[in-house]
């Protein structure tokens, strides 16, 4: 095991004397290259002690960073809808850090899986590679721009923050703060890391300035439990007008933080989430959000992954889809 993840397909593509994609081809879609290639590349794989799986599986794992999370569950559905419709099974796998790649490595050891959707990018690059030599994959809701050019499906994160910030300002709040995800070197080109840089330079170009203690970096993880304290204390502190959190999660402890201080929503504090989960129209006041397509993107993230597996032609292997801000009681 220890010996797979040290080799990469880079490893693989050079001992063959082709290209990553090309290895990468001649495993997931045997099809689209020569013969003598294939045979090649295959060698070189060997030589790696790589077990490459054979694609008559129609398996597909799904791996997420938490299984109670609504987001997830919701995009799971969209997932397995579509995989039904061609006779696939999916199987969900929890896995959210780094250190759980042991974990995830015994199962795909143990199962065979015809390709995989990741729902999070808690992913070395180096891992990828060994991973995408055996597996086509794709990223779902996340982006993970790497030289390997895994395709995804994801939402405009930049641009959906920009109109969520500029519309709180346009309600007449100014200390407008960020809820946001822990953002450390890990963070490259996710969620959370563009979802800040939205909100700063945002923040910049309506008043001029930026105020580091306005963002409020909560956990490595969207829960609820561990939100709302660090929410309470941050709001006694820096009082803001307005905050934006990056899910719909982290508004429902805004909401909560905000009450137990006696502040009122949306007369003292606005708030506005990102997701629009069912959850966000359960809460007192109702929930403002920018809503994403989450069980589409399970739709066609899985769509994607199954046209890789049987080797068919991709129209587009980078797909960005619509969000909507939806305006309700908390703003």
């Amino acid at each position: 095991m220890n010996t797979q993840r040290k080799n990469t397909i880079q490893q693989v593509a050079n001992i063959a004397g082709v290209s990553i994609a090309t290895a990468s081809r001649a495993i997931n879609q045997p099809e689209s290259v020569k013969e003598d290639t294939r045979l090649k590349v295959i060698s070189a794989a060997k030589k790696l002690n790589y077990r490459i799986n054979p694609k008559a599986s129609k398996n597909i794992l799904v791996v997420v960073s938490s299984l109670w999370n609504p987001f997830h569950a919701e995009m799971i559905k969209g997932i397995d809808g579509a995989a039904r419709k061609k006779d696939y099974f999916v199987y969900v796998n929890q896995s959210n850090l780094w250190s759980q790649q042991e974990m995830l490595d015994n199962l795909l050891e143990t199962q065979q899986f015809s390709g995989i959707i990741y729902t999070h990018a808690a992913i070395q690059e180096e891992y990828l590679q060994a991973l995408q030599v055996k597996y086509p994959i794709v990223f779902c809701s996340q982006v993970l721009h790497t030289k390997l050019d895994v395709p995804y499906v994801t939402v405009d994160d930049y641009s959906a923050t920009v109109r969520a910030v500029s519309y709180l300002h346009s309600t007449g709040k100014k200390r407008i703060a960020l809820a946001n995800m822990t953002v450390n070197e890990n963070s490259h080109e996710t969620f959370t890391l563009r979802r800040q840089k939205a909100y700063i330079e945002t923040m910049k170009n309506l008043t001029g300035g930026f105020d580091g203690s306005l963002i409020c970096n909560i956990s490595d993880e969207i829960e609820f439990d561990i939100a709302v304290p660090k929410l309470k204390s941050f709001l006694e502190r820096h009082r803001p007008d307005a905050i934006f959190c990056v899910s719909d999660i982290f508004a429902c402890a805004a909401l909560k933080a905000a009450t137990s201080l006696g502040i009122a929503v949306p007369e003292e504090l606005a708030v506005m989430g990102f997701d629009n989960i069912n959850l966000s129209l359960m809460t007192t006041p109702t929930l403002s959000t920018v809503s994403q397509p989450i069980f589409q993107m399970g739709v066609q993230s899985c769509n994607l992954l199954m046209d890789l597996i049987e080797g068919n032609p991709i129209v587009d292997k980078h797909i960005v889809l619509n969000t909507e801000m939806v305006v309700r009681e908390s703003t």
